[in-house]
C-alpha cells in the first residue's frame, strides 16, 4: 500500500534541506534535482525566491510518498526515485517549477521526499495547488502504482489517520510511538521537568500522572495511559531528570556555551521539522 502526505511548508527551504540529507538518513538513498542541484537545492530555492521578492508565506511544497514494508522488499530506492521522479514531472515540472526527490531508506519502508519551489525559476508566479489538484496527484499516483503492479493510495475515509502508516509501518502502537515521538521533541525544547510537563500538557494534550517517586504515567489525548518506563528507558523520571541535570549543568561551561548553543539549535530545528512531518496530513 502506497501513501502520500503533504506536509506544512513556510520555513526557509535551507531546514527541510538540512533535514533531508543528513548523513545517518541518505546512507543508500537516491537524490534527483529537476533545474536544480539535488544537494543544493535549498540554496538554490531561496535565491529564487529572494531574486523576485516572494520570501512570505508558503515557500516549497513538501509530498511524502512512501510504500509499506511488504512492497519495500520489491522494490529498489531507484525504482521508488523513479515513481516520485513521474509525478513530480506531471504536475510541477511541466509548469516550470524546480523539485527535488530525496528517496530515504532509513526505515523498513521505502519513501520519497518530494519537494517543491514554490516560486517559478522563469516567472516569478507562486505555485498554488487547491484540495482538487491534490486529488488529481493522487489519483495520477495511482495509477503509476497500478501499472506497476502496486497496491494504490487507499481513501481517506479508509482510517488512515496521521502517524498511524508510519508507526505502523514500523511495527509499533500507533498511540505510544506518538508519545514517544512528542516526548522526544519537547525533552529538546523544555528547560527543565516542569516545563516540559508543562508543554506536553499546554502543546499536547498530553498530560503527566501518577507523579510520584520515580515513576510517572503518561495520558495520551487519546485516553490511553502507560507508565513511562514502559515506553523504554528514555521515557521514565529518572533518564528525563538525569538529562535536565546534564543540561543545566552544560550551561555553566562557559567556554564551550557557544558551540553547545550551536549544535542545540540545529538539533531543536531538525527535531521540529521531524514533529511537522508527524502533523502532515494524509490526501
Amino acid at each position: 500500500m502506497a501513501i502520500l502526505k503533504a506536509l506544512p511548508s513556510r520555513r526557509n527551504p535551507q531546514a527541510i534541506e538540512d533535514y533531508l540529507l543528513q548523513d545517518k538518513k541518505i546512507q543508500d538513498s537516491v537524490i534527483y534535482g529537476f533545474n536544480v542541484r539535488a544537494d543544493k537545492f535549498g540554496k538554490q530555492f531561496d535565491q529564487v525566491q529572494q531574486l523576485y521578492g516572494k520570501t512570505q508565506g508558503r515557500r516549497y511544497y513538501h509530498f511524502i510518498l512512501a510504500f509499506s514494508p511488504e512492497e519495500t522488499k520489491n522494490l529498489s530506492p531507484s525504482e521508488v526515485n523513479t515513481l516520485g521522479i513521474e509525478g513530480a514531472e506531471e504536475f510541477f515540472g511541466k509548469k516550470g517549477f524546480q523539485f527535488v526527490i530525496v528517496t530515504h531508506t532509513d526505515t523498513e519502508h521505502l519513501h520519497d521526499h518530494i519537494v517543491v519551489n514554490a516560486v517559478n525559476q522563469d516567472t516569478g508566479k507562486k505555485l498554488h495547488t487547491s484540495r482538487h489538484d491534490l486529488r488529481q496527484m493522487k489519483e495520477y499516483i495511482n495509477e503509476i502504482c497500478q501499472r506497476r503492479g502496486l497496491q494504490p493510495i487507499p481513501q481517506r475515509s479508509e482510517g488512515i489517520a496521521n502517524g498511524e502508516y508510519w508507526a505502523a509501518a514500523r511495527g509499533q502502537d500507533v498511540w505510544k510511538q506518538e508519545l514517544r515521538d512528542v516526548i522526544s521533541a519537547v525533552q529538546q525544547e523544555a528547560k527543565n521537568y516542569d516545563d516540559f510537563k508543562t508543554m506536553l500538557e499546554n502543546e499536547w494534550g498530553i498530560v503527566i500522572t501518577r507523579d510520584h517517586g520515580r515513576g510517572m504515567t503518561y495520558i495520551h489525548p487519546n485516553g490511553k495511559k502507560v507508565r513511562g518506563q514502559k515506553l523504554g528507558l528514555n521515557y521514565d523520571k529518572p533518564s528525563l531528570f538525569k538529562a535536565f541535570d546534564s543540561e543545566q549543568a552544560a550551561s555553566y561551561r562557559i567556554h564551550s556555551q557557544i558551540d553547545d548553543e550551536s549544535r542545540y539549535k540545529k538539533k531543536s530545528k531538525l527535531r521540529r521539522i521531524e514533529k511537522e512531518i508527524y502533523r502532515g496530513w494524509s490526501l
